[in-house]
């Protein structure tokens, strides 16, 4: 990708990618992402703004397709293309 993702960006990316179609929790992704932050100084704002962010950067890759589903109560999951 040019430029290149973010290291959030793509640590959430790669996350997603070793859950292998499986759901991640917020408290996952913010452990995933913010290793050392204290998991309740981490806004939900942050972490609904790096999904956006990785959303739009994939959706540069391949317009129309959605790769990040939400679920909703649980976490987010990575799609894979067939």
């Amino acid at each position: 990708m040019d430029p290149p993702l973010s290291v959030a960006q793509f640590t959430l990316l790669e996350a997603l990618y070793r859950a292998n179609g499986g759901i991640i929790s917020r408290a996952e992704i913010i452990t995933a992402v913010w290793p050392t932050a204290n998991p309740s100084g981490v806004s939900e704002e942050a972490v609904d703004g790096l999904i956006k962010r990785l959303r739009q950067r994939l959706r540069q890759v391949q317009a129309g397709q959605d790769y990040l589903q939400v679920v909703r109560g649980r976490g987010l999951r990575l799609l894979q293309p067939e």
